[in-house]
């Protein structure tokens, strides 16, 4: 299937189904999403090749901005992704959602603004949410104002690769991999800023087996009951080329109870 330049407005459900599929879809040219009253765009079951050649935008969604689920093929996204702010939504609505999936999903630039749930969830609760497949965001991926994680990795085993992360405004923690068997490599720069002040880290990594690697990360103004920067009780391989986090009122970095942490350089700034 081929589709050329797509404006949704006010969709009842999804706006865009992919469903089962095992050819290629192919949409050749800008995709605008306004006003769907469930999830922007919906994939499930694919085993062919899902391929978004131009921008997409999502706008004033009710749901999950990009849902991904169970897909064994590959969800490719060649140009930027922008999910504006959300209409409405819940806790399990996040901006991205990528789950039971052995196949891929592809992304160049992302820009999340605002969602009700995580800006960006990998895995979930139960079994069947875990990934076995690849999440790559290879362009630049800015979240801002995610009344959750903005980016959580959770109970999954997939191959996760950032190129550099922008966080602003932040609900909760900034990036959280909470029980991760896979890889999760967090090239380029990541900065997490707080300026709602919230107690939560801004970077979390905890019960993990797998091996989690962060380039050059940077994170600002962290306070209240969580450390800064929080890595416990990982049995895998947790690396950092740079990490520096400036604090205020709490521990700028706490590190307990892992089998290897390796950090090779960066600052540390914490004041009572």
């Amino acid at each position: 299937n081929t589709f050329g330049n797509l404006t949704l407005t006010n969709t009842v459900g999804n706006a865009i189904n992919l469903l089962n599929s095992t050819g290629l879809n192919s949409f050749l040219d800008n995709v605008t999403i306004s006003g769907a009253t469930v999830d922007g765009i919906f994939a499930q079951g694919i085993s062919g090749i899902a391929k978004f050649q131009n921008p997409v935008t999502i706008n004033s969604r009710n749901g999950v901005g990009v849902n991904l689920q169970n897909n064994s093929g590959v969800v490719q996204f060649l140009d930027s992704l922008t999910l504006g702010t959300p209409n409405s939504g819940g806790v399990n609505d996040p901006g991205i959602n990528f789950q039971g999936s052995s196949g891929q999903a592809i992304f160049k630039d992302i820009n999340v603004k605002g969602s009700f749930g995580s800006g960006i969830n990998i895995g979930g609760p139960v079994a069947a949410d875990q990934n076995t497949g690849k999440f790559q965001a290879l362009g630049f991926t800015t979240i801002s104002q995610a009344t959750r994680q903005s980016i959580l990795l959770f109970n999954d085993a997939s191959n996760v690769q950032f190129n550099g992360i922008s966080i602003t405004e932040r609900g909760d923690r900034g990036i959280e991999v909470t029980n991760h068997s896979g890889t999760a490599n967090f090239g380029g720069l990541t900065t997490i800023q707080n300026e709602n002040g919230v107690g939560n880290a801004a970077l979390l990594v905890q019960n993990s087996t797998g091996t989690i690697q962060f380039n050059n990360v940077s994170a600002f103004d962290t306070q209240g009951g969580e450390p800064g920067a929080w890595i416990h009780d990982n049995t895998g391989v947790d690396s950092f080329k740079s990490l520096s986090v400036q604090s205020t009122g709490t521990t700028a970095v706490e590190i307990t109870r892992n089998s290897t942490v390796n950090i090779s350089g960066g600052n540390v700034n914490a004041t009572n």
